[in-house]
């Protein structure tokens, strides 16, 4: 069983759209803890495969990583004082784990190396979900919603991390077209 509640987004002032509050799961603590057991057994696999692009759901990483690497090169490029211009490319998804697909989930952390015997569990975990709403009138009736990622759970991050990873490393690839929009720095 899963519950959903809802949380204020911070600085969001009506409370009466739902664009202004995030549903978080809330799991029982069996499927937390055995959730966090298998992340623990697979996070350094995990962890391998990602390239330096992505800094999400990683252990010492975080968004002002990334700032930093782009302050570095918006400096060296100011320095050197080339008329070449740069271009950098940012993805942001928002709304990002209501538009996951479970299906590409499982392949991108098999593909990532989580191959062994705990993939076939974490798979039945992650896909199945009996799901209720906690509002202030009290829980609504549960719902199996199969194909979710829930924002919340433990392998929540590291599931959209390692998708998101898959996505930089794809638009790497040369039969992609280069970023078209450029702003002059």
């Amino acid at each position: 069983n899963v519950n959903i509640v809802m949380l204020p987004k911070p600085g969001k002032n009506s409370l009466h759209d739902i664009q202004n509050q995030r549903g978080i799961f809330l799991m029982s603590i069996f499927r937390t803890m055995l959730m966090k057991m298998l992340l623990k057994d697979e996070y350094n696999t995990l962890d391998s495969y990602m390239s330096d692009a992505n800094a999400g759901g990683q252990k010492g990483r975080r968004v002002q990583d990334h700032l930093f690497v782009i302050n570095g090169i918006i400096f060296e490029h100011a320095r050197s004082r080339t008329k070449k211009q740069i271009t950098i490319c940012i993805y942001a998804c928002g709304c990002c784990f209501d538009s996951l697909w479970q299906d590409d989930i499982i392949n991108d952390l098999y593909d990532a190396g989580t191959r062994n015997d705990k993939f076939a569990l974490l798979q039945k975990i992650i896909t199945t979900n009996n799901i209720a709403v906690k509002t202030h009138n009290g829980i609504s009736q549960r719902k199996v919603v199969n194909k979710i990622t829930c924002q919340g759970e433990p392998w929540g991050p590291i599931e959209c991390s390692v998708h998101i990873d898959n996505i930089g490393k794809e638009s790497l690839k040369p039969h992609m077209e280069p970023c078209t929009y450029k702003n002059k720095v």
